[in-house]
This record gives C-alpha cells, structure tokens and sequence, in this order.
C-alpha cells in the first residue's frame, strides 16, 4: 500500500538568509529520511531560492522528481522519488472584478497555510490554484471569492499557469538588486536602498538583506504598493557598458 508524507519545508519568517540555508537543509534532511519509510513523499511548496538550494543539496543524494516542472509555476514541490498525482488545480468562475491578490488573500482567509498553496492566477475570467489533492475538499467548502464570485472546483488535469506579463526593457550598470530596484521603480539608487532597509523588497518571497546582492535570470522581485516582477536578464550591452534586462511585471 502506498504511503504519502508530506514535509513542510516553508521557512519560518524570523530567520535570516543564513540560518534559512542552516534550516532548510535540516529539512531537506528530514525529508530523505522519511523517503526511506515511505512508498512517497512530497514537500510542501518552494519559491525560487528554496528550489534552487534544495536541487543542489539533493543531487545524488536522492531520486525526486520537481512538480510542476514546467518554466511558468514559481511554486513548486519536490516529490521522492517521483510525483505520483498529490496536486490538483482548482478553478472559480470569477467577476472581472476580482484579481490575483483577492483570490490569494480569500484563501488565506480560509485558515491554510501559505506553504499549502502553489501558483496561483486569474485567465479569462478564471480563478486558478494549485493545491495539494487532500485539501481540496476544504477549499471548495470553505473559500468565498469576492464580487459574487463561483466556488472553486477541481479540473482533472494539473494545469499550468497562464501569467499576464506587462514587458518592458531596463539597462544597469549592475545586476545589483538596488541598481534593478532603481529602475523598475523609477527612483534613484538612494531610495532603492532606503526600500531595502525598510524591508520593502522582496526576492523569490524573501526579504532583501543587502542592497549589494546579485540578482540570477528567472528571479522575482516585489516591491511594496509598486508590484511583483520577473527578471529576464540578458547579453546585450550598450556603448556605455550598461546591461539589458527584460522585466515582466505581473497584472
């Protein structure tokens, strides 16, 4: 008979990078082992920076398998040795009033726990959450979306999210968090920094420490009552010496 487990790995908001690096390796190690009593187990979900950690710790140690794997989900779980359908994606038929925040804040709402929750996003009119298998029941009864909104329901196949993307191109001199910062929002390196001390800025859902810190193709970085962004940087460089980055906020 199979056996699932499921680890928590979600890092608790009080720590800093280093200890956050110290803690979830300890996790990851918990959940090595308790691949050894168990016919499968799964995490629950990672942002950017923990999957990247958590691939590099795991390779050769153990089989798993990263769902959803595709390059559009920012959520994700690892499932050793390999993902035997624990998730599903549930959809709502929803007003246009509703957007992506309203849907994430009802479901908190709910009581669940972020780290229960993978992507989620709104497509033609559509609601969608990915979500463990187990807690869809909950969910369906439980959560009410705004503005007269449907119930959610569950689709039979995991669907992958469909993100709305405003582009547009920025050029640095760094690939510094502050030098990024400055630009996506439109102010001087100074108040990037002075947002980063504030706590303000966030990347792959964690707190910028240092406004020195490098940012990596793929990252996300939000940045409060301005917006949430993908970074997409590049090997074009001007005359100057400055670097293109392509960046999509998130609408």
């Amino acid at each position: 008979m199979s056996v699932l487990m499921a680890i928590s790995l979600t890092i608790p908001m009080s720590q800093d990078r280093s200890s956050y690096n110290r803690w979830l390796i300890k996790r990851l190690d918990d959940l090595i082992a308790g691949s050894e009593n168990s016919s499968y187990i799964i995490s629950d979900f990672l942002g950017p920076s923990e999957l990247k950690l958590a691939r590099e710790y795991l390779q050769n140690k153990v089989n798993y398998e990263v769902i959803p794997n595709d390059d559009n989900s920012i959520s994700r779980c690892i499932c050793i040795p390999s993902y035997q359908g624990q998730l599903v994606t549930l959809r709502a038929k929803v007003s246009p009033k509703v957007t992506q925040r309203n849907v994430y804040g009802a479901l908190l709402a709910s009581g669940i726990a972020k780290n229960r929750l993978g992507d989620v996003w709104i497509d033609e009119g559509y609601a969608y959450v990915i979500t463990r298998n187990e807690l869809s029941d909950f969910l369906i009864k439980q959560v009410i979306l705004p503005y007269g909104s449907d119930s959610f329901e569950v689709l039979k196949d995991l669907t992958i999210p469909n993100y709305k993307y405003a582009k547009k191109s920025v050029f640095v001199n760094s690939f510094r968090v502050d030098a990024l910062v400055a630009e996506i929002a439109g102010c001087s390196r100074a108040k990037a920094q002075q947002l980063i001390t504030q706590g303000m800025i966030n990347r792959n859902f964690l707190t910028i420490e240092k406004s020195d810190e490098l940012c990596d193709n793929g990252d996300i970085i939000s940045i409060r009552q301005v917006g949430r962004f993908k970074l997409v940087l590049t090997a074009k460089v001007t005359k100057s010496g400055n670097r293109a980055v392509e960046v999509f906020k998130f609408i």
